[in-house]
């Protein structure tokens, strides 16, 4: 049977769901995994034989319900896990209505939830008897939290400072001050929501509410400024890491830091490495206190400032420090080897919303469910193998095509770039899931393979930029 599993972000996506490629090709399945130029933009173009289309989201644009249409035309059964989550917020009801439509779930065949948490609010909302199939899975991405992937983490060394040991990570989630994108771009892409989107919940209002959380991130950066700094001082022989989000611009973290030799900004790496290896995580309303909280890595939430817009879920499963003071006291103990004790109440609670929202924090992992659902979708429409030599010619020629357009817009001939799905991809596009070397992919399926034993029969190899090829030898 022939997959395609696009990647959008790649530290956040990309070893989960290279985990979700071995355990298909370990049942004897073909799967393109990367890029969306290279999966989803080849499907809905024709130029992929039939298959499982995972798709990343089911948003209700323009462009998505255009592009589900054309994977149906193109007979591929399609399958969806929004990579987003929504686990964050105690509702999910608000963010099912902005990522769902009766439309596009209509046009999927399987919507696989992370839990019971979404999986309930997604029923309620859009479940049809005799239509799409909804289904508590877990993620991939979860499954990397597990305690069967200690050693997949303790093989992998994260590049700190030169001689650093020890270190505290801070993770942000502060995309609307620090993102790619300025602040009146935004607004824009909002305003662009507004007009291919008639939905209830995307107005005038929504916009507005973007102008108050970023005055509160800004109020909240300055906060963290102060704490890094803080901490880098108080104990010149522990690193601080500070870990950007996704979206966030590494550069802008440095400058705003200034010259301090014990604080590291990265996002080399994936973010479940770095929570591995630390004594403590900082957060703000972060997966990473969801994630620390199944690995039983100390985190604290850091709320000097509250906020409507504060992610209480995370902050809930948290050592919650409302001041400086209390943040420094915390950090302290746990680099003392003192533990932040929680009240059995408040324990009982955090496994309640972990086991609520993860399905698959133990027994079978999310990987191999997935696949058991990919396989009762199997036809034979869905097996006629792929002609790879035509497959490679379309991505060169693609890739010859944005090489082009990229030498001549540097030139000035901006009118002259091309759409995504042509071959010019916008930056945005680019930061989030950079080129991906030979090397990188080889030491992540290879650890995959020492530390669990499996996929032993299953080969790799490059098809374009940021795609691979995954099938059984």
């Amino acid at each position: 049977m022939n997959v395609y599993v696009p990647i959008e972000v790649k530290v956040r996506e990309l070893e989960g769901k290279t985990l979700l490629a071995l355990a298909a090709a370990e049942r004897g399945h073909t799967v393109i995994l990367g890029g969306k130029e290279d999966t989803l933009g080849l499907a809905r173009r024709g130029l992929l034989k039939p298959g499982i289309l995972h798709e990343k989201s089911l948003t209700p644009s323009a462009a998505k319900l255009e592009s589900l249409r054309a994977l149906r035309e193109h007979r591929h059964v399609v399958t969806s896990q929004d990579e987003e989550s929504g686990l964050l917020d105690v509702s999910y009801e608000r963010f099912a209505q902005l990522r769902y439509s009766a439309e596009t779930c209509a046009l999927v065949s399987r919507i696989l939830c992370w839990g019971s948490h979404d999986a309930r609010t997604v029923s309620q909302l859009y479940g049809r008897p005799g239509q799409t199939t909804i289904v508590e899975t877990g993620s991939p991405r979860v499954d990397l939290w597990r305690r069967e992937f200690t050693e997949y983490y303790s093989k992998r060394r994260v590049p700190v400072a030169d001689g650093a040991g020890d270190y505290v990570l801070v993770s942000s989630n502060l995309g609307r001050v620090l993102n790619l994108k300025r602040f009146w771009e935004q607004i824009g892409r909002l305003r662009e929501k507004f007009r291919r989107r008639a939905h209830p919940l995307i107005d005038e209002e929504y916009e507005y509410a973007a102008y108050r959380e970023t005055s509160w991130q800004m109020r909240l950066l300055e906060e963290y400024i102060r704490m890094i700094r803080a901490l880098a001082s108080a104990d010149p022989k522990i690193t601080v890491v500070v870990r950007p989000h996704p979206v966030e611009v590494v550069d802008a973290w440095r400058m705003l830091i200034g010259d301090r030799p014990n604080v590291v900004v990265t996002r080399e790496g994936s973010l479940s490495a770095w929570i591995r290896g630390a004594k403590v995580v900082i957060h703000n309303g972060c997966t990473s206190g969801l994630e620390a909280a199944v690995c039983g890595v100390p985190r604290i939430a850091y709320m000097p400032i509250r906020s409507e817009f504060e992610r209480t879920v995370p902050n809930s499963v948290s050592y919650q420090a409302g001041s400086l003071e209390a943040l420094r006291e915390a950090v302290e103990t746990i680099l003392g080897g003192g533990n932040l004790d929680l009240e059995p109440d408040r324990k009982a609670e955090e496994v309640a919303v972990l086991r609520d929202r993860f399905a698959n924090l133990d027994g079978p992992l999310a990987a191999d469910r997935i696949v058991d659902q990919w396989e009762q979708l199997a036809a034979s429409s869905l097996e006629k193998p792929n002609d790879w030599g035509s497959v490679r010619r379309t991505v060169l020629g693609r890739r010859l095509r944005a090489g082009i357009g990229r030498s001549l817009s540097s030139l000035g001939y901006r009118r002259l770039r091309r759409r995504p799905e042509s071959g010019r991809l916008p930056s945005l596009t680019w930061h989030k899931y950079p080129a991906l070397g030979d090397s990188e992919m080889d030491a992540i399926i290879g650890r995959l393979k020492s530390s669990l034993g499996r996929f032993g029969g299953v080969v790799h190899q490059r098809l374009g930029e940021r795609s691979f090829i995954l099938r059984p030898s």
